[in-house]
């Protein structure tokens, strides 16, 4: 099933979420962190912009691939979203 775009969230920690994602993932190729975390590419990509909301589930996935604990994670995107 293809993945659909989902439509963005008002809440601004949802972005800034994804930003930290991308801060965290650094150089590292979207293509590469996405086959860790054993999703497409393209909804990577999304998470990273803000398009798509996070479940814990995948949020804890997201985490141990970039090598952090989900606190941090979230720590980071309330920091970013201040």
């Amino acid at each position: 099933m293809p993945w659909v775009p989902y439509r963005r969230p008002d809440d601004p920690r949802v972005a800034a979420l994804g930003r930290a994602v991308k801060q965290l993932r650094g150089k590292r190729s979207m293509v590469m962190l996405a086959g860790e975390i054993e999703i497409r590419p393209a909804f990577l990509e999304a998470l990273e912009v803000g398009e798509v909301p996070v479940t814990f589930a995948l949020l804890c996935r997201v985490a141990d691939a970039l090598g952090v604990r989900p606190h941090k994670l979230v720590e980071r995107a309330e920091e970013i979203a201040s």
